[in-house]
């Protein structure tokens, strides 16, 4: 099977949806299929095209870089280097990975089957993603997910969001976890290893920087509790960097709260496994992949009742579930964690048990290859 991938951004800067096409990728050549994956060249030192794991990956320069319209200003030559790969190459299947991807793969839709993914943002509902012209940007996706073969979907929050915008055919497969990475390890040494005091009660949040996040509920949370035991760690870079540390700065949290920027995975995992909790309290969110890999290293998590978390995060079972916008509750559920052994025992091992089961990549990629094989 001749596959062509087409997406946004890629290896080497990645986040979930990166994640999961370089996850695939990898899988179906190791199966004897082959895989072209075509991306933005957001920097010049990268090349046009390289080959990572016998994946080719064929980049485009964006018509412009800057925020809110860097993913419209990849749509054009995107779909002009996919035209042109359609014809030279005889392609099987083509996946479109999420915004402007989806809407790529749909205005070249003819007789090659078609999958759209979609993962959260990329539907119109992060006003950040699109500024001014999310609501122009949700007709066209709408329209999009109309015209695809198959849509593809994380999380059943996801499935009846695309239901509503005219979506005919669609299959939940959700994201998965690299279990060789993200796995418990010895919290003591780690700690060594990574300059953190023993004695602290650490809470990592890895995510971008954004308002839909919730960053900032978690650092009034801090203020709040008043625990100067508690340590903070923000691994993750956004537009909402400057003023996040203003507030730290405001609220005198600056020995509490410290901004790691972006870190590789296997170096997240390092902080995630030398951590006691993770901990998002998110406005929106899709899926939420990173609260999966903080169970797949043993960390209890605290997510909010949003999006797609409530799929897999069940409120003292194998995590706890706050509303959002509430550092009160967020507070409480802190406090809880901290004090109560018994039951952060009980929600780490129920998360990891869940992740192995459910999550890890070999299972998430033979569903994936089995719906390419569906359609071709």
């Amino acid at each position: 099977m001749k596959v062509l991938m087409i997406i946004s951004h890629f290896w080497p800067q990645m986040a979930g949806a990166e994640v999961f096409a370089q996850n695939i990728s990898k899988y179906l050549v190791k199966k004897g299929h082959t895989v072209d994956v075509l991306t933005g060249r957001w920097k010049r030192s990268w090349p046009k095209e390289e080959k990572l794991k016998r994946i080719k990956i064929i980049r485009v320069k964006p018509w412009f870089n800057f925020r809110p319209f860097k993913t419209v200003g990849i749509f054009f030559p995107l779909f002009s280097k996919t035209l042109q790969l359609t014809k030279a190459r005889n392609y099987d299947l083509i996946h479109a990975h999420i915004f402007p991807a989806s809407i790529v793969g749909s205005s070249l839709k003819k007789e090659i089957p078609l999958i759209t993914t979609v993962q959260g943002g990329d539907i119109g509902d992060y006003s950040e993603n699109f500024g001014p012209l999310s609501s122009f940007i949700k007709i066209v996706i709408s329209r999009a997910l109309k015209k695809a073969d198959m849509v593809h979907v994380v999380g059943h929050y996801l499935e009846k969001r695309v239901k509503k915008m005219g979506a005919k055919k669609i299959k939940v497969i959700p994201n998965g976890v690299d279990t060789n990475i993200f796995k418990k390890r010895n919290k003591k040494l780690l700690r060594k290893k990574l300059k953190i005091p023993q004695s602290r009660f650490v809470i990592t949040s890895h995510s971008r920087l954004t308002y839909k996040n919730g960053l900032d509920i978690l650092i009034k949370t801090v203020g709040k509790i008043k625990d100067k035991n508690i340590l903070v760690f923000l691994i993750g870079k956004g537009y909402l960097k400057n003023r996040l540390e203003k507030l730290v700065q405001r609220k005198k949290l600056c020995k509490q709260v410290r901004f790691l920027g972006y870190k590789k995975q296997r170096e997240i995992a390092d902080y995630l496994a030398a951590s006691d909790v993770f901990v998002r309290p998110s406005r929106q969110e899709g899926f939420g992949i990173a609260f999966l890999e903080g169970m797949a290293t043993g960390l209890p998590v605290i997510g909010t009742k949003v999006g797609g978390i409530p799929d897999f995060v069940i409120d003292k079972k194998n995590g706890l579930l706050i509303p959002p916008e509430n550092v009160s509750s967020l507070a409480a559920a802190i406090k809880t964690l901290k004090t109560n052994k018994k039951l952060r025992q009980k929600v780490r091992e129920n998360g990891r048990k869940m992740v192995f089961k459910k999550y890890t990549w070999p299972k998430i990629c033979r569903q994936v290859e089995n719906l390419y094989k569906s359609l071709v």
